[in-house]
């Protein structure tokens, strides 16, 4: 089985670039790996063997890939804070984990969430 990461994300990551304030880095990565991930625990837990399966069929992006996105970004999003919480990290690799000017226009006001906004970013990142 060929590594996903950062095969995927290297295609993927571009639209990040493109449009900062609409995706989520991280929420992206993760979504772009989320097929493989999926297909890899059912496949050898059902079947013995990896095959592309229910990870890559159009029903399994919008279950089991959106749902296991969501939670490996919010594990992600949380063990990092925690971490860069009494570190001196540098900024600029801490805001890959905790993107808050996706959060927040100039002004400060909330613009979307960051459920909807990781949604988005894991769906187009698994597409």
């Amino acid at each position: 089985m060929p590594m996903t990461f950062p095969a995927h994300q290297g295609l993927i990551l571009p639209i990040v670039r493109k449009w900062p304030n609409s995706f989520d880095a991280l929420a992206v990565a993760v979504g772009a790996a989320m097929p493989d991930i999926t297909d890899t625990l059912l496949g050898f837990s059902i079947n013995g063997y990896f095959k592309q399966w229910y990870g890559h069929a159009l029903i399994g992006i919008f279950t089991l890939d959106l749902l296991g996105g969501l939670l490996i970004t919010w594990l992600i999003v949380t063990a990092a804070s925690r971490f860069y919480k009494n570190t001196g990290f540098p900024r600029v690799l801490r805001a890959f984990f905790t993107n808050p000017a996706s959060v927040r226009d100039a002004a400060g006001s909330r613009k979307k969430g960051p459920l909807s906004l990781w949604s988005v970013s894991v769906l187009v990142g698994t597409l």
